[in-house]
């Protein structure tokens, strides 16, 4: 009994000195253990302690407030919390003047501010001017930019921070394989000034680094943080090795000429090579849109050095233009390319690439189209000229003029049909044929697609379709070699019985279903089939159910076929 008294009396007294301090000072400290010392002028919490002010929290396994400094100290662990700017800091002790309203913290500080993560030994904060002071930095933030400096000055009011003796890198690996700090690239100066509201980051006595090794140095660097898309400035270099040209930095140079056009440019040095420079140029109009990408270089360095090396400088131009209409069906798009390289494998061997070439392209194509799409109907027509990048004379080269195409589809009460029809004129060069290199030849082609509604058996169940395909293929040769006939023409007609059983089945106790649909699918087609023995070709398990199951528009596989499994 004497201890239910004795631990009742105890809570009340806590609660009195809780309610009376927050009257006097706004404050309130809470704690499994509460002492007094010197006549009540400091309160010891003791247990998962927990300090209100105003907007502030902080916890710790120990709490010290002193009433005549009006200081809140502690030797352990806290965590402090700001409720107005979402500010939380973490660490190994602190003070926290609340006279001054600053904070003083001590050993492993963290600081989390708005997905942004700030390490330091010790730290000087002004919670009321929102400044603060930190040494030994190591930070990420949420742009995926990594800081290392001796020491941080920061105003959060104005959102700048200003990092001395620091090093910037936006690297994700920062790491090498001895776990030692060593990005590809990063940026050593003896200030660096964050300015997060206009988006800018000012370098000092900047040095460009490559594995921790400097490569050249500028007195003064500006350049847009990596939040933003549209800022004039040098962008986040990249480093590269090439295999047979070894290694290689790329420092884009980034110009917003206006709102509407923009300009990169993009040198490349060799350590070991002749550099390469590259251009790409984008302009946006009220109803198209223009990118040129070019570039530049003198060529190899080393010729004797290395077997199968040329002699002369390499360049390429690609140009992408596209205009939008409401002419024709109503959705019309003018599409304008032009892509050239002055050598076969200079793409390939400098790793060239940009938004209109990517280095796994085999054929460089330049082509005029005009494509118009409506509500169930699309026409295209056009001229193009491919080059193959592994050819060379005039063997690479193919011309496709004219190059249409149309598609019409509708879905009535009954039946769903698809018509497509195409043609083309190629003309081409073949160094086999020793009597005529200039070979010519056109092929049209027509496929109709009939597919029923779903055919119900007395409600069965079964999900039945009748299905139909006529495809006509009509080809011209004019002296191709290897081709037999001048003239072919080839008839496929398909009919095919498409039916699904669905089922369901019940796996456990807990209501889970799974479903398992038996499916049938036969088809007969009339025609010829080609000899394919030459020919790649892939299988998956809809072909099953496919009237071509060749994946070949111009090849079907004829007679009579069934397949079945369970979906």
């Amino acid at each position: 009994m004497n201890k239910i008294l004795k631990l009742f009396l105890t809570v009340i007294f806590v609660n009195i000195f809780i309610i009376t301090a927050k009257s006097q000072e706004n404050y309130t400290i809470s704690a499994q253990n509460i002492e007094y010392k010197d006549n009540k002028k400091v309160i010891i919490a003791n247990g998962s302690a927990e300090a209100t002010y105003k907007n502030l929290k902080i916890k710790s396994e120990n709490l010290i407030y002193d009433k005549n400094k009006n200081i809140i100290r502690s030797e352990k662990k806290f965590i402090f919390f700001d409720e107005k700017t979402k500010i939380t800091i973490t660490g190994g002790n602190f003070e926290l003047f609340i006279n001054q309203g600053k904070l003083k913290a001590l050993n492993n500080i963290r600081i989390v501010e708005n997905e942004n993560f700030f390490n330091l030994e010790s730290l000087d904060y002004s919670y009321k001017q929102k400044k603060g002071f930190g040494s030994k930095l190591f930070a990420q933030t949420k742009d995926g930019t990594t800081y290392r400096s001796k020491s941080v000055k920061f105003d959060l009011n104005k959102q700048i921070f200003v990092y001395n003796k620091n090093n910037l890198t936006n690297c994700k690996n920062i790491k090498n394989s001895k776990d030692e700090y060593c990005p590809i690239w990063s940026i050593n100066s003896t200030k660096t000034t964050h300015d997060i509201k206009n988006k800018k980051i000012k370098h000092n006595n900047a040095t460009l680094a490559l594995k921790n090794l400097p490569i050249f140095y500028l007195p003064y660097l500006e350049h847009p943080d990596p939040t933003i898309r549209r800022k004039s400035g040098l962008l986040p270099p990249s480093f590269a090795s090439i295999s047979n040209l070894g290694r290689t930095i790329r420092t884009p140079l980034f110009w917003a000429i206006g709102d509407d056009k923009d300009l990169t440019f993009s040198p490349i040095f060799y350590f070991d090579e002749n550099h390469l420079y590259t251009v790409q140029y984008r302009q946006q109009f009220n109803k198209s849109y223009l990118i040129l990408e070019t570039g530049f270089t003198k060529g190899y360095k080393r010729i004797s050095e290395i077997a199968g090396r040329t002699s002369g400088s390499r360049n390429h131009m690609f140009i992408k233009f596209e205009n939008f209409s409401d002419i024709l069906f109503g959705n019309t798009i003018f599409d304008f390319q032009v892509q050239k390289s002055s050598q076969e494998n200079y793409l390939k061997i400098n790793n060239i690439s940009g938004e209109l070439f990517k280095p796994d392209i085999e054929d460089l194509e330049n082509k005029i189209t005009l494509t118009s799409i409506g509500d169930n109907k699309k026409l295209s027509f056009g001229a193009s000229i491919l080059e193959d990048l592994n050819e060379s004379g005039n063997d690479k080269y193919e011309f496709l003029i004219p190059n249409i195409k149309y598609n019409f589809f509708s879905n009535t009460p009954n039946i769903n049909y698809d018509f497509n029809s195409s043609f083309i004129h190629k003309k081409f060069s073949n160094s086999n044929d020793l009597n005529n290199d200039d070979q010519e030849q056109s092929k049209q082609t027509n496929i109709l697609n009939l597919s029923s509604k779903e055919i119900n058996f007395v409600n069965s169940g079964f999900q039945s379709f009748l299905k139909a395909n006529i495809t006509n293929i009509n080809l011209n040769n004019k002296d191709v070699f290897g081709e037999k006939k001048d003239f072919e023409s080839q008839n496929y007609f398909t009919v095919a019985f498409d039916s699904k059983y669905p089922l369901i089945n019940y796996k456990n106790k807990k209501n889970s279903y799974s479903n398992i649909t038996p499916r049938l699918f036969a088809k007969y087609t009339i025609g010829k089939t080609k000899n394919n023995f030459k020919t790649e070709t892939y299988f998956d398990t809809s072909d099953l159910y496919s009237i071509n199951r060749l994946n070949d528009q111009e090849n079907f596989d004829k007679d009579l076929s069934i397949g079945y499994g369970i979906m």
